[in-house]
């Protein structure tokens, strides 16, 4: 997720293998108001359901080769 530059925030980045982040494993998430959110798959398929007015956007570059993403 990458939160809108007025925020000065870095980007958060939930990953399996970077549990140990300070990111909340499970619930909700805080994100300020026009954050980009980036799901990217390196394996099986990519199927994103979006709820509460969370619309598709176009991402800034190419997918890396093997990835599937989608940007919110």
């Amino acid at each position: 997720m990458t939160p809108p530059l007025y925020t000065g925030k870095p980007p958060i980045i939930l990953s399996a293998a970077n549990k140990e982040a300070g990111v909340p494993a499970a619930g909700p998430l805080p994100v300020p108001a026009g954050s980009t959110l980036i799901v990217r798959s390196s394996g099986g398929s990519l199927d994103v359901v979006t709820g509460g007015g969370v619309t598709e956007a176009v991402p800034a570059d190419e997918a890396p080769k093997g990835t599937q993403r989608a940007a919110f």
